[in-house]
């Protein structure tokens, strides 16, 4: 599987929430990125892998996607760039 080692965070419009909402990046069931509070966003930034992790091997070919928590988005746009290698043995 695919070994990530950086994410990047692009906050192409103002996010915003009815409380104080988190966001959270994911492979599969695999968390990328530990829950960060939408004030962190701000242009371009890069949260940290979960744990604080230097990277992460994921098992098997997965789906990006976000979990969004605490409170619901409102507005805004922000985008994610995933930084990662593949093996070239296909293992």
């Amino acid at each position: 599987g695919a070994v990530v080692t950086k994410l990047v965070a692009d906050e192409i419009s103002n996010i915003t929430s009815g409380g104080s909402a988190t966001i959270q990046l994911k492979a599969g069931s695999t968390n990328l990125s530990d829950a960060v509070a939408i004030a962190s966003f701000s242009g371009l930034t890069s949260p940290a892998l979960a744990s604080s992790a230097s990277a992460i091997k994921l098992s098997s070919s997965s789906e990006l996607s976000i979990a969004i928590a605490v409170a619901a988005l409102t507005a805004g746009t922000l985008r994610f760039y995933v930084e990662y290698y593949l093996p070239n043995d296909g293992h």
